[in-house]
């Protein structure tokens, strides 16, 4: 069983406003090594052989909607959302969004 410890399950780094475009002035370097981090933790959660169930209270963002949408089942509250910011920006998520 996946959940957050705090308000949110995971909405990854985000700016004040709550986007991510604090990524364009962050580097190329920060910003991959963020992508394989999160590409990774979807490739260890794809190997787990047991069933992994994630529960959602409130929003699940970037990397973390991609998480959440890669476990088995998802529980989610009537207040939670999941939704992937790259779009606001005009780039396709690293971490695997795009494909689950």
């Amino acid at each position: 069983m996946l959940t957050g410890s705090g308000k949110d399950f995971f909405t990854g780094p985000r700016d004040p406003a709550g986007s991510l475009m604090w990524q364009r002035d962050a580097g190329l370097g920060v910003i991959d090594a963020g992508r394989q981090v999160a590409r990774r933790l979807v490739w260890d959660l794809l190997d787990v052989e047991i069933p992994v169930v994630a529960a959602l209270r409130s929003e699940a963002a970037t990397s973390g909607a991609t998480i959440a949408l890669s476990c088995d089942a998802v529980f989610m509250a009537d207040t939670a959302t999941l939704r992937d910011p790259h779009v606001q920006i005009g780039v396709v998520a690293g971490d695997g969004a795009a494909a689950i």
